[in-house]
C-alpha cells in the first residue's frame, strides 16, 4: 500500500499507538456528494428504530437494497467478470480446524467472493470449489497480496458480494490485490460461535493454501519475514468477528515450534469495530441518540447474535459472559497481534470501542495506530449520508 505522510501524527514509541486528531474546521459534514440511491433504498425509515422490526423482515429488505446498489453501481462487464464467488471446504479431520460450520460431503463449507485486481484475467461469475489438494495454478498472476474482508451489517445483514462490490473493487485494483469476502453465516438463525467459525475456516485456509489459488505474493514485508502477503479488514460487526478468528489462529500459533509455524496476517484494518459486547460506555451512554445506528440498537443486534436464555416471558438475555474473551476481544490476551490501524468518528457511538481496544494493543506491546475522525458516524466512508462526502472519502483514503 502507499506510504502514509506521517507529518501530521504525534510520534509515540513504536509498541504504543499513534494518535491522528482532525480538527473540527477540516471537514464539513454537509449533504453535498450524497448518493441519492442510498436516500431512496433506505431499508428502514429514519423514524423507525432497529429494534421495532422483524429481523427477518430487515434482512431481506437490506438484502434487495444491495442488490439493487450493485446493480446500479457495478455495471461494466470488465468489473462483473472480476467478481468470482467460490466455496472453501477445510477437512473435518484436520485436528488445527475447531470450526463448526455446515458439513457438506464429510467438509466444512464456506462461501466466499473474490474481486480479482483489473490485471486478473477476465472470467465468467462462477462457483468454484476450493479444497485443500486444488493444484490448478493455470490462472495465477503476480498480485501483490491477498486480503481477508469481513462485511459489517450487525451480525444480521450484509453479504459477502453486493455490499461492498464498488469499493473492493476499487481497493483491488488500486493495491493489485485479491480481496477474500466471507459469506459468513448470521444471526439470529446461526448465533455465535457460527459466524466466528465460518471466518475462521476461510483465514485458515488462506494461511495455509493462499499460493495454490494466488501464487506467490510480491507484497514486501518489512516486518516478520513469515507475514507473506496477506492482510484482513473487516469493518463494524466484521472487525469484531476479524478479531476474534485472528485471535483464535494466533493462539493455535503459539502451540507450534517457531519454526514450523506457517505464515501469518501481516496487518488488520479495523473501521468503527465492536470489541466489547458488554457494552462501552458511549454504547451504554447513547441509548437512541445516534445515527445511522444507536447505541441502544447495537446492543438489540447484539442479543440477536448471541445465544440466549429461554424465554420467561421476560427481555431475553445473553446467555454467555459477554466479557469472555471468545464473545469480546477487549479482554483478551492480545499479546503478538499483528500490527492495525483503528478507525472511527467521534459521533460514533462505538467511540469507546476503538478507543479502548488501541490502548489495550499499545499495553499489550503490538503496534496500532488510531485515526479518529470528527463528527464521523457510524459507517464513515463506507455507507451512509457520510459515505462519499469529503469527511468520509478522507477516511476511505486513509485505509488504504
Amino acid at each position: 500500500s502507499k506510504k502514509k505522510d506521517t507529518s501530521s501524527l504525534s510520534s509515540c514509541p513504536e509498541s504504543s499507538w499513534i494518535g491522528r486528531p482532525f480538527e473540527s474546521s477540516s471537514f464539513h459534514c454537509n449533504n453535498d456528494n450524497i448518493d441519492e440511491e442510498i436516500l431512496l433504498n433506505s431499508a428502514v425509515p429514519a423514524d423507525i428504530k432497529l429494534y421495532q422490526c422483524d429481523p427477518t423482515k430487515i434482512y431481506h429488505e437490506k438484502k434487495q437494497m444491495y442488490e439493487g446498489l450493485f446493480q446500479q453501481r457495478v455495471t461494466n462487464p470488465d468489473d462483473l467478470r472480476r467478481i468470482e464467488s467460490r466455496t472453501i471446504y477445510h477437512d473435518v479431520d484436520d485436528p488445527t480446524t475447531e470450526s463448526t460450520s455446515s458439513i457438506v460431503e464429510g467438509h466444512h463449507a464456506v462461501d466466499v467472493t473474490i474481486f480479482w485486481p483489473s490485471s486478473h484475467p477476465s472470467q465468467q461469475d462462477k462457483i468454484t470449489t476450493i479444497t485443500t489438494t486444488n493444484n490448478n495454478n493455470t490462472n495465477l498472476i503476480p498480485i501483490k497480496g491477498v486480503c481477508l474482508h469481513c462485511h459489517g451489517g450487525g451480525w444480521l445483514w450484509g453479504d459477502s458480494k453486493y455490499q461492498a462490490a464498488p469499493r473492493l473493487l476499487n481497493l483491488s485494483s488500486k493495491l493489485n490485490i485479491a480481496i477474500v469476502s466471507v459469506e459468513y453465516r448470521m444471526g439470529p438463525m446461526n448465533r455465535h460461535p457460527a459466524a466466528v467459525d465460518d471466518v475462521e475456516t476461510v483465514a485458515s485456509w488462506l494461511l495455509h493454501h493462499k499460493e495454490e489459488l494466488f501464487g506467490k505474493m510480491t507484497l514486501s514485508t518489512p516486518s516478520p519475514p513469515s507475514s507473506c502477503g496477506l492482510l484482513a479488514s473487516g469493518e463494524s460487526a466484521g472487525a469484531h468477528l476479524l478479531t476474534l478468528a485472528i485471535l483464535r489462529l494466533l493462539k493455535k500459533q503459539k502451540n507450534h515450534p517457531k519454526e514450523h509455524r506457517p505464515s501469518f496476517f501481516q496487518c488488520l484494518n479495523l473501521v468503527y469495530g465492536v470489541y466489547d459486547l458488554s457494552g462501552t460506555p458511549s454504547v451504554l451512554a447513547d441509548a437512541d441518540q445516534s445515527a445511522p445506528i444507536s447505541g441502544k440498537e447495537l446492543q438489540w443486534l447484539r442479543d440477536l447474535y448471541l445465544p440466549q436464555t429461554e424465554d420467561t416471558g421476560k427481555q431475553s438475555l445473553p446467555s454467555v459472559n459477554t466479557k469472555s474473551p471468545d464473545i469480546s476481544p477487549m479482554y483478551a490476551d492480545l499479546k503478538g497481534m499483528p500490527p492495525a490501524l483503528f478507525t472511527v468518528g467521534t459521533a460514533d457511538p462505538l467511540i469507546d470501542d476503538t478507543l479502548f481496544m488501541a490502548a489495550r494493543y499499545g499495553a499489550a506491546g503490538c503496534q496500532a495506530e488510531l485515526a479518529v475522525f470528527h463528527g464521523g458516524q457510524h459507517g464513515l466512508g463506507h455507507f451512509g449520508l457520510q459515505e462519499n462526502i469529503a469527511l468520509g472519502k478522507t477516511a476511505r483514503n486513509n485505509t488504504e
